[in-house]
């Protein structure tokens, strides 16, 4: 088999070492990154990867540890494939946890908000809860600006 050689263009700077050429991404997707890799080698291998109880106990420290404190950041190198697998699975396992609980919570501010609005005991008030119920956030969360004094009753 002969070796791959990728085409190489001139007047292109390299990186001086690997981490100057790695873009700054999060922990989460660095973990998915070297999740998606580690399922890919072990496909094209036609290996499986099984975690065992120690595996399992190393990511749940982890875990454990990154919910403590948010700013760790550990050398993933240092742990083995099925580790990190499973890893992977818990942070997505978790995100899909925070996404729903953010579901819940935007229902319940916009249920409240709505219950504000028809029970507002001025056409001002009124105006103005109907205003941020119709008023589409800049940003997917819930930033919208509410009236200083909507909740103010006059």
């Amino acid at each position: 088999m002969d070796p791959v050689i990728p085409p190489i263009e001139d007047n292109i700077p390299l990186p001086k070492n690997a981490a100057e050429a790695l873009p700054n991404i999060s922990v989460d997707e660095e973990i998915k990154m070297r999740a998606s890799t580690i399922k890919l080698i072990s496909d094209i291998n036609g290996e499986t990867l099984e975690p065992t109880e120690e595996h399992i106990k190393e990511a749940e420290k982890y875990m454990e540890d990154i919910q403590n404190n948010p700013e760790l950041r550990p050398d993933f190198d240092k742990y083995p494939n099925e580790t990190m697998a499973y890893l992977a699975g818990m942070v997505a396992q978790t995100n899909v946890m925070l996404v729903k609980q953010y579901a819940d919570y935007k229902l319940y501010v916009v249920n409240n908000l709505v219950k504000e609005v028809e029970t507002a005991k001025s056409s001002r008030n009124w105006v103005r809860g109907a205003w941020v119920l119709c008023t589409k956030p800049k940003t997917p969360s819930l930033n919208a600006p509410l009236p200083l004094n909507f909740y103010h009753r006059n």
